[in-house]
């Protein structure tokens, strides 16, 4: 129960991140007028996404912010076009755009948002998974992109039995007898494909769905009854701890110039949860 509760967490994270992301237009904070000679320095924060520059003006207000005027022309500094998100301060030179400056003042510090377009990049990455190391990935990444990925663990052999309790009986078609011994593996295939979404300039996140199996294997040695001699090894499936059906997963990808590093969870059927990782390379 654990395992899924973390694996639920982690989608709604995911969710509502992207959701946020969507919603977090331009927001122009912390305005701080300060008076320097005849000048008066304002500063202000602004916050936006990734992409977006800004037209940005100046207006001030002489009754309290009921009506405002501008936008002021005798301005320099963070204003115009092409400002971008951070600690910014504009520098009005009061007297060449007014005679006096009586009342409540009060600034306005307003931005008109230029969206940039974000290109797109192809992703070829190796991935995999503490039990399924061997694995690729394709993505395309961009604003909204996608991707695919497949992983395996090491052990390609299927089983030819399936374990069925303390009196399972094997079926052996000659004497044998058998005894388990300490070896365990296990047979991973993942198949997944879903969405990412950048989130910052090089911040992204994924989540996806596709088919997942995990089969936990025991190794039973075999005996021959009459010389009570070792005959072989065979892998037997344990089906408790077996899992097939619906993978799911999410994680996170950060772009370091072309390398891509990422990581995150995976889990069949909301039953085996696996931490997942990879690095590739943008072209």
């Amino acid at each position: 129960m654990k395992k899924l509760v973390q694996v639920k967490i982690l989608f709604l994270f995911l969710f509502f991140l992207s959701f946020s992301s969507t919603m977090n237009a331009q927001k122009i904070k912390n305005i701080e007028p300060v008076r320097n000679g005849n000048n008066i320095v304002v500063n202000y924060t602004l916050v936006a996404k990734f992409n977006q520059k800004f037209n940005v003006s100046l207006y001030f207000s002489r009754d309290g912010g009921k009506t405002f005027e501008g936008p002021l022309e005798a301005v320099t500094g963070d204003v115009g076009k092409g400002i971008r998100a951070g600690q910014n301060k504009i520098i009005w030179d009061v007297f060449k755009d007014v005679y006096s400056l009586e009342g409540d003042i009060v600034f306005d510090v307003r931005a008109e948002v230029i969206e940039e377009e974000v290109s797109k990049q192809f992703v070829l990455s190796y991935s995999g998974s503490i039990d399924a190391p061997v694995g690729l990935t394709i993505a395309q990444v961009g604003k909204i992109g996608w991707y695919v990925s497949a992983k395996t663990g090491m052990n390609f052999s299927k089983p030819e039995y399936t374990y069925g309790g303390q009196d399972w009986d094997p079926g052996f078609e000659s004497a044998q007898y058998y005894k388990f011994n300490s070896t365990e593996d296990l047979r991973r295939l993942s198949i997944t494909g879903g969405i990412t979404w950048q989130l910052g300039k090089n911040f992204f996140v994924y989540t996806g769905v596709g088919y997942g199996m995990k089969e936990h294997l025991w190794q039973m040695e075999l005996y021959d009854y009459e010389t009570d001699s070792k005959t072989g090894e065979e892998y037997v499936q344990q089906p408790d701890y077996t899992y097939t059906g619906l993978e799911a997963e999410g994680g996170v990808m950060l772009r370091i110039n072309k390398i891509f590093i990422s990581a995150g969870v995976t889990s069949v059927s909301f039953k085996y949860t696996n931490v997942t990782f990879g690095i590739g390379w943008a072209f």
